[in-house]
């Protein structure tokens, strides 16, 4: 070694040694970057996915839940409250519940999925299962969340509904098809069958005696073609023979916001009826029934209404009921239920064939038929 200087040699080697320790510093700190990197998108992996996990606890109805239904990637959510759809969509990174859209991070895809589901007396369980993979990611992340759903407020509703209950109302009066012969009091004048009755005192009276082919009458139908803001005061009255009383009638008020009642009368043949509606001057309604309730399948030379009734055995409800008639139908006809929880079917055509019936409840559960004889001349 020359004592005034390094040779080159010596030179060499310290510049091979430093850029040795260089490049081992820059690999290990290209190394802290892709940890810092996964840590990072880990991270946020994770907290999407908590998310995904929250809001499948918050949208799906945790206590309500009858079934669950899982094909590929995706499950239909049977609830008494209706139904929700959880899909895993693989070509957008997103898990869809109900109308809301979950994405992940935006390097992430989703290489597999599965959805499973159970469900028994006692709860469902869903299993939700993703593998996610990144260029940023040295394995696959894997998700794999099991949820469970009950609660004491849940109960697996398996019971049909009862059958449903018929009840024929024979119209007298119909805005499609007419009206029989009435005589009118207390009204201002005679509106006619589609007009705007008006009371011109506290006593309007509408008198039918038409009645004859009506037997064993247990009821009088009012039916308006809107709800009254007000109370309205109702009186049948009904005649055997003798004439009109008080002692041969019967009262009821039809509801604020309500435009139909069936207001029950003893079983008898009458000769003729009377309907009082409202006990005011200046009260105004357009009639859209007229009605009397009595035996089914009888000849009726009008219309008829058919209202169904039902009682859910379970405990998810009454959904709606559905009708068919063999000789004319080739498949069920629905009908929605009215605000009182019954149906009405209008069958106005002129015929003589066998109706069915049926309810179905909110969790599937059909009910044994139902058959009335419908016969309009």
């Amino acid at each position: 070694m020359n004592k005034k200087g390094f040779t080159v040699i010596e030179l060499l080697a310290s510049f091979a040694l430093t850029m040795i320790i260089v490049i081992f510093l820059f690999e290990i700190v290209i190394e802290l970057k892709d940890i810092y990197v996964e840590t990072a998108l880990k991270t946020d992996i994770q907290t999407k996915t908590a998310v995904i996990s929250k809001n499948i606890k918050r949208i799906l109805p945790y206590n309500t839940i009858n079934t669950i239904n899982c094909e590929d990637y995706s499950c239909d959510v049977n609830s008494v409250d209706g139904n929700t759809k959880l899909t895993i969509d693989v070509d957008n990174s997103q898990v869809v519940i109900g109308n809301q859209k979950f994405s992940l991070p935006d390097s992430v895809s989703i290489s597999s999925a599965q959805l499973n589901s159970n469900c028994s007396d006692i709860g469902c369980y869903l299993k939700v299962g993703m593998n996610l993979s990144s260029y940023n990611l040295s394995q696959e992340y894997k998700y794999n969340t099991l949820f469970y759903f009950t609660g004491e407020a849940r109960v697996i509703d398996k019971y049909a509904p009862e059958a449903p209950k018929i009840q024929t109302i024979y119209n007298l009066w119909s805005t499609t098809y007419g009206r029989r012969t009435f005589t009118q009091q207390g009204y201002t004048a005679d509106a006619g069958v589609n007009g705007t009755w008006t009371t011109s005192n506290g006593d309007p009276q509408l008198h039918c005696a038409d009645i004859s082919s009506v037997k064993n009458i247990s009821g009088a139908y009012i039916e308006l073609e809107s709800a009254l803001t007000q109370n309205v005061s109702i009186q049948i009255f009904y005649n055997t023979g003798s004439g009109y009383s008080e002692a041969n009638s019967r009262r009821d008020t039809l509801k604020a916001g309500s435009r139909k009642i069936l207001i029950p009368l003893p079983k008898n043949n009458y000769t003729s009826v009377r309907f009082d509606i409202g006990n005011v001057s200046g009260l105004s309604y357009k009639i859209k029934n007229l009605g009397l309730l009595a035996d089914n399948s009888q000849s009726h030379n009008n219309t008829v209404t058919i209202i169904l009734s039902s009682t859910d055995v379970g405990s998810s409800g009454i959904d709606h009921f559905e009708q068919f008639i063999p000789s004319e139908n080739s498949s069920w006809s629905s009908h929605t239920l009215d605000a009182d929880g019954k149906a009405y079917v209008y069958p106005g055509a002129k015929r003589n064939a066998e109706a069915q019936f049926r309810a179905v409840d909110k969790a599937g559960n059909v009910s044994n038929i139902s058959t009335t004889q419908i016969i309009i001349t």
